[in-house]
């Protein structure tokens, strides 16, 4: 018997993934995230070898997860709408003589195998699990058609959502802990995690660089070329374009962004320092007064360079930050009004945590202001969803 804590799910799923001839899965509730993503691609690899039974009371379980489930492997569902629930947690790995069956409190959703407390007991079946599954699947289960499913998105968008299905605290909120931040993190995207810190790791080398010659690899990272195109990329950001190019027509331009950004070099007070908002405000303005370095452009330019306490405003993350400040697109984009966010982001708990111990919690620690990014991230991905 093994005992399987959150932050070891899914490394151990895509494990048990690889070694599985056939695959068998009841749950609760199934959202999108990477476990979803790890058994699709498992259906794809290994057609017919997936059965999944789902459990759709209080709408939680997501109807677009429901139509790729049942478009790549078997699908059926468990009872209603409303109570009473199916609530087990089981996963089945039939790997030929041997079934490793899990049996625990996670479901198949991004925040059960990144974000919550959980525990999985895995064992060896001796066929007892297996027995319980077949009866389920033939007997007290069913497969939806895609109208069910289609009916089932329709009346999940217009009805109250269960209290399982709300967010807790915002992501940015006083209620998350740093360890909570960084799982929160990781369960969305540790993809767009590694992105950002490869970008930041060169931006933060920016203050050194000779700005009177910019080199093609600077140029990718300050406006976001490929493979820096986290945080905002500025493709369509013409006169930028132009700022950061070999043109020596634009040298002025280039050595005021240099120099507006150097005056938020970080300093042993800093950033804690009550004169730092007012330079973060001098800074941004500085910034948007150079022609064709627009505001979303400045926020860029800030966050690469002081990722640690600057976040960058692009079409994604404006939103977010709205919504979590309680404030306009239009005011977080005003020189007081960012300085204002990247303030309230200071008073965070996950912000204000201690230097950690881990070298991939320090560089995480570093970045942690602009990995905000990572969370904005994933609003999009649900609204686009």
């Amino acid at each position: 018997m093994k005992i399987l804590e959150t932050d070891e799910l899914q490394y151990r799923l895509e494990v048990l993934l690889a070694d599985s001839e056939s695959v068998e899965i009841a749950v609760a509730y199934i959202g999108q995230g990477p476990p979803l993503t790890a058994l699709l691609d498992y259906a794809n690899r290994t057609p017919k070898s997936l059965r999944v039974i789902a459990g759709v009371n209080g709408f939680v379980t997501d109807a677009k997860a429901l139509s790729e489930i049942r478009a790549a492997a078997q699908l059926h569902i468990f009872g209603d709408t409303s109570d009473p629930k199916f609530h087990p947690k089981m996963f089945l790995f039939y790997m030929g003589s041997r079934t490793i069956c899990w049996i625990g409190s996670a479901n198949l959703t991004r925040s059960a195998f990144g974000l919550n407390t959980e525990l999985i007991c895995e064992v060896t079946d001796l066929g007892e699990a297996a027995e319980i599954f077949e009866r389920w699947w033939s007997q007290e289960s069913t497969e939806p058609s895609e109208t069910w499913i289609k009916q089932y998105s329709d009346l999940s968008k217009t009805l109250n959502p269960s209290p399982i299905r709300k967010h807790l605290e915002g992501p940015a909120g006083p209620s998350y802990t740093w360890s909570r931040y960084v799982k929160k993190l990781k369960a969305i995207s540790q993809e767009r995690i590694d992105g950002i810190l490869q970008l930041v790791d060169e931006g933060r080398t920016a203050l050194s660089w000779d700005w009177r010659e910019i080199t093609a690899e600077q140029r990718a990272i300050l406006l976001g070329f490929d493979p820096y195109s986290d945080l905002g990329n500025l493709r369509q950001a013409k006169t930028a374009k132009d700022i950061f190019s070999e043109d020596k027509t634009y040298r002025a331009a280039r050595l005021e962004v240099h120099s507006a950004l150097k005056s938020l070099a970080p300093t042993p007070s800093d950033p804690t320092d009550k004169n730092f908002d007012k330079s973060l405000e001098r800074a941004f303005v500085a910034l948007t007064k150079i022609k064709g370095i627009k505001k979303s452009v400045a926020s860029r330019l800030l966050a690469i360079t002081r990722p640690d306490v600057c976040v960058s405003l692009n079409k994604k993350s404006i939103e977010y930050f709205s919504k979590q400040k309680g404030m306009t697109r239009k005011d977080l984009s005003e020189p007081e009004g960012y300085s204002e966010l990247c303030q309230w982001i200071r008073t965070q708990d996950w912000w204000s945590t201690p230097f950690p111990k881990t070298r991939e919690e320090q560089r995480i620690w570093s970045a942690r202001a602009a990995l905000q990014d990572v969370l904005s991230y994933e609003e999009w991905v649900q609204q686009s969803s």
